[in-house]
């Protein structure tokens, strides 16, 4: 959960979830428990949550920047051999900065681009910056809805 009033997130456990949904809107309510040793948070705050539904580790998912969409086709570059290779892909979940990709095979630890693609086309050559960043790192996020 993250508050306007703070730079940090907070984390707690669905306690209580209402049966009823909104047709109208296809919410629902859900109470969620977490610490608040310090006080920080104060009754009637507003606040934005993410649950996290799944995670699962042998889904492939990239940077969301690294996702490119052009004429109706979604794709991304990978670095091979000092040279970009386009990959066509479809797009699952993602959060603000990561996005699972479906319908493609994803080599594990590839160098995915992030910048530039729209001066890249098949083979071009790239200049890889470093980064500690992978398609299918350990720095992924679970996915959340």
């Amino acid at each position: 959960m993250t508050t306007a009033a703070y730079d940090c997130t907070f984390e707690g456990t669905v306690r209580r979830i209402n049966p009823a949904v909104d047709p109208a809107t296809r919410t629902f309510e859900v109470e969620i428990q977490l610490a608040n040793t310090t006080g920080a948070l104060k009754s009637g705050s507003f606040a934005k949550a993410a649950i996290e539904t799944r995670f699962d580790s042998a889904v492939p998912t990239v940077p969301l920047e690294a996702v490119v969409r052009f004429a109706g086709i979604t794709k991304i570059f990978l670095v091979e051999k000092g040279r970009a290779r386009e990959m066509q892909v479809g797009v699952g979940t993602a959060t603000d900065r990561w996005v699972e990709i479906v319908g493609a095979k994803i080599p594990t630890n590839a160098q995915v681009v992030t910048s530039g693609q729209t001066v890249l086309s098949d083979g071009a050559p790239v200049y890889v910056r470093p980064s500690s960043v992978s398609a299918r790192g350990s720095e992924r996020q679970p996915a959340r809805d």
